[in-house]
């Protein structure tokens, strides 16, 4: 051999092994917390540190990584009980927790990750850097092995590359073959000057964050390790002597070696993917659209995701959200373990001194608590899991199946979305939400939501669609208090003050049917309650022998009975006297309503003008185009191409359950619901679909179809249980209703204490996400135990007592059927599988919940209830299925309804996904109606408020809560919509000097999630909309504020601090605020934006009494900080 090295062949191996000791060590000392074995060693005195021999060739900084060793094992070394060794134990792992996972930006320095430690690198560039890190590994043919999941950049993976190229650097010298041993010499010089560049600093940094004797020394020592190895590696190549090298080497080598707790190698022989780029096909969940994707992985990492030209959603396109979630996956300050809170005081910013524990262990505390519950009451458990991104239909039967509330109490994921479209339509129309069927519509109205924006349901399809129409001669119309992406892109841009949009859809319906007197009589007489008689005191008139519905016959001169086979001509508008009762039409109750909203009277409320009102008003009759058909596969279906579309601004009202009885009622008036291009029911059959086919209208009583809720309905008791389900009846999520009960659970007859509950969260921060995060701590500080399942500690862990790590969607399989809200209507499945083996130490929620409820005694329910939902491939109940299997069920069914043949899980794993169009008699009226009459009259309201009153008079609930809570609750309970303003307004109205505070997702934001992801967050900052507040150019001058001046809002609540984006896009008397921003807990959100609902006031009388939706709009004052 000629192979430049000084020594010979024994001494160089003897000296590469000492070498590779020493980076085992350092590489396994960063994969977890000091052991037993390590701890038992320093304190015996099992270690030799630094022979006088070795003196002249240690530095300064190696000397004192060595003494700060030996001051640990002096200062411990009188700890001989178990019990003091274990305390030892649990202080370091602490402290390593700490100080090296980079679980908090408060709590210490950046993690251990090459990327986080080269500054000035863009999210592109640490992916590159990572694939970069990965070149070395192929080229030295090297894979990470199965039981290691940490990123390429992480310092123990990167230390242990370097132990991998000295095993095969002694390899190659045993075999005397000079080619590889030159080629791993200069792979690990290479490799080295990485480490160099940025090893040091991280030492340096963490040296200082410490005060553990222990670490200091390691990181020290690590750090000087370094160099010194450059050293020997350059003289190595170089032919330089260096003896006090060589013995320093071969001393550390001997102290790693003794001090090792696991040399097993992180990295063998062989490549991650001998094929090289495999694609695999997944579905996206960054928002409800669930988009087909495509994932490229190279070598190991994911590199890419592109959209699934087959997908019906998407269509081969992705939104910034999707494209930019390979962020999310390799996000560093991911939870890497379960944790531990060791400090019992808590509170927002406190460290909760976490320490890791194994999956085992973290189960088994979880399990033991859940059986505890179970066996004492379940309603002790609050059952807090955002539903879209832990499979929608689970998330809300796991609860049900263990016995606690499954109404998502605490979190505010329902109250910013749709939940009074979805209590009313559900209980209306078997219809969890409308959509527009846009691919037929001419006339698309927007009022307070994302459509059109990459926002909200349906982000994807919605948009393209809409965009598609524009470009063929569609009318777009947005009415919103701010100039929304899509109104700037508009025919028109009606801005309208926050709450009064019920006002204003009253004023439309005014001027149909008394100023143009056009309206779609047909409709209304045959397929709705419209005629149904009504007496005086808002009751359906019956006959008094068949106890069946009344209508007057206009033809005859007489009421008959609603199915009455004579009836000719049902009367819409009148009044008579039918049995002696007086009595009209429900059509003419609603009109007599609606003569107080003229467009006059509809401006001073809504400050739009009456000439638009009446505008609008015309060109919606023009477009309905009533009376017309259109044949669809061979039927003929109504044709009324307008649609509009509502969402989270709309619902976002103390009383925006009358915003959507009037849109119904203009809906109908018009004749634009549920025919082609008009809107339509978003999904048919209620929220748990499973992938299953629709079916037309169930029959109800009275000729109407029967209501369908996403959820059972609560039995009332008194006291009442934790979520206060028993007082919204036809709630769908209570959410921060819930907690504001929590807070005074003696105000609202709760029947527990927070101090009783034990909450499970997973997929949501409910800090952040509901209401006045100041009021949401002090709650969280009460609750008994806290569970978290979470991708990173978000503000909420700061309250958590064990925090289990998750993964993200592309590491775990889902098979969920096709979100409703789509232009795109099909029924199917889609899954997501994973593109990479699970990051860290997470595990998937569904496996670990299926763990624990099959030790907690509720799987067999679980499974019970799923196979309600799994007609054609059924659970078998008494075995162990994992989710994986669970998964194969729901796809095996879904495929054997729809498409009358079975595919597997496996079967979809190579496409992502099947589906099949709704057909057109399961989607537009007649047929979807199904011969029965739909509610344009909301009787069910009042059958509600009967009930609910009975109940609080039977179980005497007013002599033991607040009359005016009680009166609250009863106080919207009306069949006909009729404009309430809403808190805020009140407040508003009282005080000229107050603006209004409205919050709305750009089209980089969902929840709280995205606030985490850098491209996400470094586009936000560029558009001055998204992450400033926006203010009226009037409004801030009248208050001296510049464009770019920091400045405050305040509300009765709180307040917040931001910088004003000055601009004429915008109400006069509005702010807008974009959320969720102005988090804290991760390094990337931090500093980022503001938190609007710290404006919110933390009362009931700003939530929906009957749907819980949350009041999101504020009167708040504004000033210059």
């Amino acid at each position: 051999m000629n192979v430049n090295i000084n020594l010979d062949k024994g001494e160089s191996i003897e000296l590469l092994n000492f070498r590779k000791e020493i980076y085992s060590f350092f590489s396994s000392f960063f994969r977890q917390p000091p052991s037993r074995f390590l701890i038992d060693k320093l304190l015996k005195n099992q270690v030799s540190l630094l022979p006088e021999s070795l003196s002249t060739a240690v530095t300064d900084e190696m000397r004192e990584s060595l003494e700060y060793i030996r001051k640990f094992i002096e200062r411990n070394s009188n700890i001989i009980e178990d019990k003091d060794i274990e305390a030892l134990l649990d202080h370091l792992n602490i402290e390593f927790t700490r100080l090296f996972r980079g679980l908090r930006p408060s709590y210490s320095i950046p993690p251990p990750y090459e990327t986080l430690y080269i500054y000035n690198l863009t999210p592109n560039d640490s992916l590159r850097v990572m694939y970069d890190i990965l070149t070395y590994y192929k080229e030295a043919n090297a894979k990470l092995t199965n039981e290691c999941r940490e990123r390429s950049d992480h310092i123990s993976i990167e230390l242990g590359f370097m132990q991998y190229l000295s095993e095969k650097l002694i390899q190659a010298l045993e075999d005397e073959d000079e080619k590889r041993v030159i080629k791993y010499l200069e792979i690990g010089k290479r490799f080295l000057s990485r480490l160099k560049a940025w090893i040091p600093l991280f030492c340096e940094k963490a040296f200082y964050s410490t005060d553990v004797d222990l670490f200091k020394g390691v990181l020290l020592l690590l750090k000087e390790f370094i160099h010194v190895d450059f050293s020997f590696m350059n003289s190595t190549l170089e032919r330089e002597e260096n003896a006090d090298i060589v013995s320093l080497l071969k001393y550390l080598g001997s102290l790693c070696r003794s001090l090792n707790v696991n040399d097993d190698p992180i990295f063998t022989e062989g490549k991650e993917n001998a094929e090289g780029e495999i694609k695999i096909p997944t579905t996206c969940v960054m928002c409800y659209s669930c988009c087909g994707i495509i994932a490229t992985v190279k070598d190991g990492l994911l590199i890419k995701l592109d959209g699934n030209p087959d997908a019906p959603p998407n269509q081969g396109k992705m939104c910034l959200k999707g494209l930019s979630s390979i962020m999310l996956l390799y996000d560093p300050y991911r939870v890497k373990a379960p944790l531990i809170r060791t400090n019992p005081e808590k509170g927002i910013g406190i460290d909760p001194k976490w320490k890791e524990i194994s999956w085992e262990e973290a189960i088994n505390i979880i399990v033991e608590r859940l059986k505890k519950i179970r066996e004492e009451d379940p309603m002790k458990l609050l059952w807090v899991v955002r539903s879209f991104s832990q499979h929608q239909m689970s998330a809300h039967l796991w609860p049900i199946a263990f016995g606690c509330s499954y109404l998502l109490p605490l979190t505010g994921y329902g109250s910013y979305c749709g939940n009074a479209e979805h209590a009313l339509l559900e209980n209306t129309r078997q219809s969890f939400m409308e959509t527009g069927d846009l691919r037929y519509s001419n006339y698309i109205m927007i009022i307070g939501g994302g459509h059109g924006n990459i926002a909200g349901p349906g982000a994807m399809p919605n948009t393209r669609v809409i965009a598609e129409r524009k470009e063929k001669g569609a009318k777009i119309i947005v009415v919103d208090p701010r100039m929304t992406e899509v109104a700037e892109r508009a025919d028109r841009w009606i801005p309208i003050l926050p709450g009064t949009e019920c006002a204003w859809l009253l004023g439309l319906c005014y001027v149909i049917i008394y100023e143009i007197g056009k309206y779609d009589v047909d409709h209304l007489k045959h397929e709705t309650n419209a005629v149904y008689l009504i007496d005086s005191e808002g009751h359906f008139v019956r006959d008094k022998e068949t106890g069946k519905v009344l209508i007057f016959d206009a033809a005859d001169g007489k009421a008959k009975v609603f199915d009455d086979p004579s009836l000719k001509d049902p009367a819409l508008i009148g009044e008579y006297e039918v049995n002696g009762v007086r009595c009209k039409p429900a059509f003419q109750c609603f009109i007599e309503i609606i003569k107080n909203y003229t467009p006059e009277n509809v401006e001073k409320i809504t400050t739009i003008p009456a000439a638009v009102t009446r505008e609008v008003a015309k060109e919606l009759v023009e477009h309905a185009c009533i009376g017309s058909t259109i044949e669809l596969d061979g039927k003929v279906y109504p044709y009324r191409p307008v649609s509009i579309l509502v969402y989270s601004g709309f619902n976002g009202h103390s009383t925006s359950t009358y915003s959507v009885m009037a849109l119904v009622a203009l809906t109908h008036i018009l004749g634009a619901i549920d025919a082609v291009g008009s809107n339509v029911a978003g999904n048919v059959g209620g929220l748990f679909g499973f992938g299953h086919p629709p079916h037309k209208l169930i029959p109800g009583k009275d000729g109407m179809n029967a209501p369908t809720p996403a959820v059972p309905p609560v039995t009332f008791k008194f006291p009442v249980s934790p979520d206060m389900g028993e007082y919204f009846p036809l709630g769908f999520e209570v959410c921060q209703v819930a907690a504001i009960g929590l807070s005074n659970p003696k105000k609202y007859g709760l029947k527990y204490k927070p101090e009783d509950l034990t909450v499970f969260v997973a997929g949501t921060n409910p800090l952040m996400n509901s209401i006045n995060p100041y009021f949401m701590a002090d709650l969280f500080k009460r609750f008994k135990f806290v569970i978290e399942y979470t991708l990173y500690l978000d503000e909420t862990c700061d309250f958590a007592d064990i925090v289990l790590p998750d993964v993200t969607f592309l590491e775990r399989i889902t098979a969920d059927n096709f979100w409703m809200g789509t232009p795109i209507p099909c029924m199917g499945i889609h899954i997501t599988q994973p593109v990479i083996k699970p990051m860290y130490n997470g595990r998937p929620f569904w496996d670990v919940m299926l763990e624990i409820s099959d030790k907690v005694g509720c799987l067999q329910d679980f499974y019970k209830i799923l196979n309600n939902f799994l007609p054609y491939a059924p659970i078998e109940i008494e075995s162990f299925h994992s989710w994986e299997e669970v998964c194969d069920h729901i796809c095996r069914s879904a495929s054997k309804a729809v498409l009358g043949k079975e595919l597997t899980l496996e079967d979809l794993k190579k496409v992502g996904f099947f589906y099949k169009p709704i057909p057109p008699e399961l989607r537009y009226r007649p047929d979807f109606y199904n011969g029965l009459r739909i509610p344009f009259y909301f009787n069910i309201m009042l059958e509600k408020r009967e009930e609910l009153k009975r109940k609080l008079d039977e179980h005497n609930v007013w002599e033991r809560v607040p009359r005016e809570f009680l009166e609250w609750l009863l106080s919207d309970y009306k069949p006909l919509p009729e404009y309430k303003p809403c808190p805020p307004l009140i407040e508003f109205t009282e005080n000229p000097d107050l603006l209004l505070a409205i919050c709305y997702k750009p089209p980089t934001s969902i929840f709280s999630i995205t606030q985490t992801n850098p491209i996400l967050v470094e586009v936000s900052l560029r558009d001055p909309r998204w992450t400033r507040i926006q203010i009226h150019e009037d409004e801030a001058r009248k208050r001296g504020i510049r464009d770019g001046d920091a400045i405050v809002v305040e509300s009765r609540a709180g307040k917040v601090v931001g910088i004003a984006h000055i601009t004429r896009a915008i109400h006069p008397k509005v702010v807008a605020i974009s959320g969720i921003y102005g988090l804290w807990a991760h390094p990337i959100s931090r500093g980022v934006g503001v938190h609007f609902n710290t404006l919110i006031p933390p009362e009931m009388e700003y939530n929906n009494p009957i749907s819980c939706d949350l009041e999101h709009t504020v009167a708040v004052k504004v000033y210059k900080a």
